[in-house]
């Protein structure tokens, strides 16, 4: 699976995105580059992903600043990366052109951006300074214990193809306690003003397909991510905002899954021409696969860096010890998931605060309507088969500086 960007948000990360937001507003307003209103646009601070300095992304407008360039003495690479960007918007908004074509360069020279009109950075950086750069955030650098708890949970869904149904039940609900016991010790060390929410895109097209739905509600669910289908011009966009360890783990679950979905649907033969049957067989596997991973045990207390059990080797194998010992009426068990409950809560709030300055609301649909028929069963049959495998990660292309 490549890499994705994951788009960044904090209180200082604001302050600075507002800078930019003000800088980039005086550039199109002292070029006269549109009449008042200006368009509405987002800068937005990213890590990962291609290597790119900066991309503009259209529908809705975003011009998007890698992470490393705002730290540091970086004024005047971020102030070339900044307008190229905008001669993107603007390009695309006059002309309706996205790549490094003539209206672009029309609007780099009328922007003022040396460098062969703009595409390139001779004279503003030299290439192995730019690569620094990309590399320096190139790659997503979770902290230690989020690194562990990725690597450990990953293992554990890789035993949950156990040929053997227990095992597998046991690994699948031992990932599903880990993820919980992380996200409760995250409740206790992590004040507002300290917590920095992870956004990555997913998913992205014109047609919002059951499959997505469904899957983008069990990660909601299980995964300590607030899922958000943002609308476009002709096209909407799934993006997953948390904590950085529940994105990476999210991000992957959801790949996997929307593969694994949709090949089930074509094995058991279902479509749209089943009067409904593929929103009811993809509402069956989400039921089926969510009551497999609501048999994850009660956390236990929380764990010290030197807990034997923080490495793989002395917990990442489920034994019957593992198996669900609180019950679900215990006060134990009411309690942490009243807490749970909160960790949610919590990340939607910060995503309303941080990411919409509090103009979100959150909105929660009934769903897509179904009928528990024949071809709902079979999905909930499939979806209580459905293991979690561990994918490759990484892109081996070689840098670019700039978009397109």
């Amino acid at each position: 699976m490549t890499e994705r960007e994951q788009f960044l948000y904090s209180d200082t990360l604001n302050l600075i995105r507002a800078r930019l937001q003000q800088q980039a507003q005086d550039i199109l307003r002292s070029y006269r580059v549109f009449r008042d209103p200006l368009p509405t646009f987002q800068v937005l601070i990213f890590r990962g992903g291609r290597r790119l300095l900066g991309f503009y992304q259209p529908l809705p407008h975003r011009i998007c600043i890698r992470e490393a360039l705002v730290y540091g003495n970086h004024e005047a690479i971020l102030a070339h990366v900044l307008r190229h960007e905008l001669a993107h918007l603007a390009a695309y908004l006059h002309d309706g052109e996205l790549a490094h074509g003539p209206a672009f360069r029309r609007w780099c020279s009328r922007l003022e951006i040396p460098g062969a009109a703009g595409c390139r950075l001779e004279g503003v950086i030299d290439s192995d300074t730019a690569t620094a750069l990309i590399d320096h955030s190139a790659a997503r650098e979770l902290q230690p214990e989020a690194l562990r708890l990725a690597a450990r949970v990953r293992k554990l869904l890789a035993l949950g193809s156990s040929p053997n149904q227990h095992e597998a039940e046991l690994a699948t609900a031992k990932a599903n306690q880990l993820l919980q016991q992380y996200n409760l010790n995250l409740l206790g060390t992590h004040e507002p003003e300290d917590f920095r929410l992870h956004a990555v895109e997913v998913w992205a097209g014109k047609r919002l397909g059951s499959e997505v739905k469904v899957i983008s509600s069990l990660l909601g669910e299980f995964f300590f991510v607030f899922p958000l289908i943002e609308p476009g011009e002709g096209s909407r966009r799934l993006l997953l905002y948390g904590e950085e360890a529940n994105i990476e783990i999210a991000e992957y679950v959801f790949e996997y899954l929307l593969r694994v979905f949709r090949e089930l649907r074509r094995e058991h033969g279902v479509g749209r021409a089943n009067g409904g049957g593929e929103v009811a067989f993809y509402a069956g596997l989400s039921e089926g696969l969510g009551k497999k991973l609501r048999t994850a045990p009660a956390p236990e207390r929380p764990r010290t860096p030197t807990d034997a059990s923080d490495h793989p080797s002395a917990s990442d194998h489920p034994s019957a010890s593992d198996h669900p010992s609180a019950s679900p009426d215990s006060p134990q068990q009411a309690t942490i998931s009243a807490a749970l409950v909160s960790i949610r809560h919590r990340t939607e709030e910060l995503t309303s605060q941080l990411v919409f300055d509090g103009a979100l609301r959150i909105q929660r649909g009934r769903g897509s309507r179904y009928r528990k028929n024949d071809i709902f069963s079979a999905g909930l049959k499939a979806g209580a088969r459905i293991s979690i495998h561990p994918g490759l990660k990484g892109d081996l292309r070689p840098p670019r500086l700039l978009d397109r």
